[in-house]
């Protein structure tokens, strides 16, 4: 008689939610905590922790993180992480990805070669093969491994004991082969061992469906001969734990789970028996929507209330809040506020499967509401990229948030998404455009030019790649004249470039800050159509030259203005509210006052509040010097600075404030001077 063929042993399974995650490695620390007090652990050898599906290793690297997060004050604990492979492929894909190459190398996680026709697995460490010898007990993480090994599918049907044909039940009840489907059992080798309990489904069925675990049941057998120093194991799948589950699921409903995966649910009640046969105790957790826990343990003390301590708090909706959760994201729409998708993302634990359920929708509220907490959503956004690694080929979440990321201007987890992409899995014309993105959207606009050849020459036509580099060819073609260069500090990061209006966005936002208007004596911008107005405007005057000071990381960070008259320029800056205080406009303005010296102004002018200490100190760090001057009330509390090259020591700098002021005909009076001079209607106070 045919059995289910075991065509889903190397099946992926979908990576576990945040949430189940977090479940999971809650009972494991327990479980170690209670071996620890009981002194069941020897903490000189590693705790293994035995993974069977690890899949492509993105469940497996979160379990592993959050573990050593939550153990870190355990002293002495060592985790060792070893996930089941039966080729070396999967260790090859493993050390194309970072941070998972640096954990093997570091024997955090050791692969274990495992074909299940062996009975004999061996690590796969930096140093070479072994045999796997456990020297504590261990933890097997068995997830839905049970589900993807061979089943037999029997039935009571009225008093009678039968089996299916997996190969005629494909076809359906209406098939003309129906008399195959079903076969009268007459071996009953199999059920050596298992008697009482098909005894137990004889005389409380009438005519359900009873699948048997053949290969769990043997791969169960297998890991119980290898952990001899006892074990906690946990496993999760569609299933039924009793009489009860059978009758209510019927034979339609395995039949459709058959034709739609190619598996049948398992039947913990077998795999439960054989455990209590083996001399270990476990618990099995029905969950909504068909899904079953069996928690397992071992050879330890009090296992059955170790049990209870560990599954008594168990949440019996949790497996299916990930994807309900999801369900909510998508059904918010468009008109939801921003809040109300950063709880569903909270509430999810930064699940990478809610967010990008609402990936679309989340871009265009930030569009729409261009004064948001861009911090908190950075920090969202690094969080759901922690549940991201290592990423997928296939999987369009970590590419998604590489866009999000710089619509809320977070560049550089954009920029370290996409990098890590094109180094794993080569160029393609998509990234390369999203890269360049990046590089002309924090001031190294060559860059970005030189990437989006690259995406052209990769894919000619695609729209994205074309897109980008006509923007960036557009931005260039306006650098003209001797200010249109872009500066570069390596120390800090920081480069300055000409202010136009690619820059607006950002601009706006960095200035919501009323008193940044107030104290440079800029106009106080309202909107972001004032804004781009304003920046149009700056570009008509030749003499007065705008700069965007920019970051590596965070693009937009501050503006500095120049004001030339002749060979003197009067300067003025302001650091946008999110980023004062860090050195950046010492930096920036260095830099622009170095290339204004050497293109000819050998005098630079600016001015600051008697009060405004901050501005005074950055001022001084600058290079800047005070001038003995002060002008008459109402403007007596200012401080005037100059910066003069050595070459021009013996420039009168007060004389030089006052022929700017007369050229430029702003009015101001110096007391002193007896001379009536301009009054700057823009209030030149600098804001570090």
């Amino acid at each position: 008689m045919p059995h289910q063929k075991n065509q889903n042993s190397h099946q992926e399974p979908q990576d576990l939610s945040p949430l189940v995650i977090d479940y999971w490695t809650d009972l494991i620390v327990e479980h170690v905590l209670i071996s620890i007090n009981l002194g069941e652990l020897n903490l000189s050898n590693p705790v293994d922790i035995v993974d069977l599906v690890p899949g492509s290793g993105q469940s497996s690297w979160l379990i592993l993180q959050i573990l050593l997060k939550k153990t870190s004050k355990i002293d002495g604990l060592q985790l060792r992480y070893l996930p089941v492979i039966s080729h070396r492929s999967w260790l090859a894909s493993a050390r194309q990805q970072s941070e998972l190459s640096n954990a093997i190398s570091s024997e955090q996680i050791v692969p274990m070669l495992w074909d299940e026709q062996s009975d004999d697995p061996c690590l796969l460490s930096p140093s070479g093969r072994s045999a796997w010898r456990p020297s504590n007990p261990c933890i097997f993480l068995v997830h839905d491994r049970w589900a993807s090994l061979q089943q037999r599918l029997f039935a009571v049907h009225y008093g009678k004991l039968l089996e299916a044909n997996f190969e005629f039940l494909k076809t359906g009840l209406a098939s003309n082969q129906r008399e195959h489907q079903w076969q009268s059992v007459t071996d009953m080798e199999w059920a050596n061992g298992f008697l009482p309990l098909i005894n137990r489904y004889m005389m409380q069925l009438n005519s359900s469906p009873v699948p048997f675990p053949i290969g769990a049941l043997r791969l169960l057998d297998l890991l119980n001969a290898k952990a001899s120093q006892g074990y906690l194991m946990m496993s999760a799948s569609e299933g039924f734990t009793s009489e009860y589950g059978l009758r209510l699921c019927g034979f339609g409903k395995i039949v459709e789970s058959y034709e739609q995966s190619g598996r049948v649910p398992v039947n913990f009640d077998f795999i439960s028996h054989r455990l209590r046969q083996l001399g270990a105790q476990s618990k099995e957790i029905e969950f909504q929507g068909g899904y079953v826990v069996q928690v397992a343990v071992r050879d330890h003390a009090n296992a059955e209330a170790r049990l209870a301590n560990l599954t008594n708090n168990t949440d019996r909706g949790m497996f299916r809040y990930g994807p309900a959760l999801a369900d909510a994201m998508r059904a918010l729409g468009n008109n939801a506020t921003l809040d109300s998708r950063l709880a569903i993302i909270k509430l999810s634990k930064f699940d990478p499967s809610v967010f990008l359920a609402g990936h679309d929708a989340l871009i265009a509220a930030f569009i729409k509401c261009k004064n948001f907490d861009r911090a908190i959503w950075r920090e969202v956004l690094e969080c759901v990229w922690k549940n991201c690694i290592p990423i997928q080929k296939d999987n369009n979440s970590d590419r998604s948030l590489a866009m999000t990321a710089m619509h809320c201007g977070h560049w550089q987890l954009a920029r370290k998404i996409l990098q890590k992409r094109i180094h794993i899995f080569g160029n393609t014309a998509n990234d390369l455009a999203n890269l360049a993105w990046c590089e002309a959207r924090t001031g190294h606009i060559k860059k970005a030019l030189k990437l989006s050849v690259a995406g052209l020459n990769f894919e000619s036509n695609d729209a994205l790649a074309m897109q980008v580099h006509q923007r960036i060819t557009e931005r260039l073609e306006n650098w003209v004249g001797r200010w249109a260069i872009d500066l570069h500090d390596e120390t800090t990061s920081i480069s300055v470039e000409p202010l136009d209006q690619s820059h607006a966005e950002a601009y706006f936002y960095q200035y919501r800050d009323p008193q940044i208007a107030v104290m440079t004596g800029l106009p106080a911008l309202s909107s972001l159509e004032e804004t781009k107005k304003w920046i149009a405007e700056q570009s008509v005057d030749e003499d007065r030259v705008n700069f965007a000071v920019m970051h590596r990381d965070y693009g937009f960070v501050g503006y500095i203005n120049l004001a030339v008259s002749n060979h003197a320029s009067y300067f003025c800056f302001w650091m946008g509210v999110d980023f004062q205080g860090r050195g950046w406009a010492t930096a920036a303005s260095r830099l622009v006052c170095h290339y204004a010296n050497k293109v000819g102004i050998t005098i630079l002018l600016t001015s600051a509040y008697s009060d405004n200490l901050r501005s005074i100190r950055a001022l001084e760090r600058i290079g800047f010097v005070k001038i003995e001057v002060r002008a008459s009330a109402p403007d007596h509390d200012r401080i005037f600075f100059s910066m003069i090259p050595e070459e021009f020591a013996d420039v009168n700098s007060v004389q030089e404030l006052i022929n700017y002021y007369e050229r430029e005909k702003l009015p101001l009076y110096f007391p002193e001077q007896k001379s009536d001079l301009s009054f700057c209607s823009n209030r030149d106070i600098q804001l570090n």
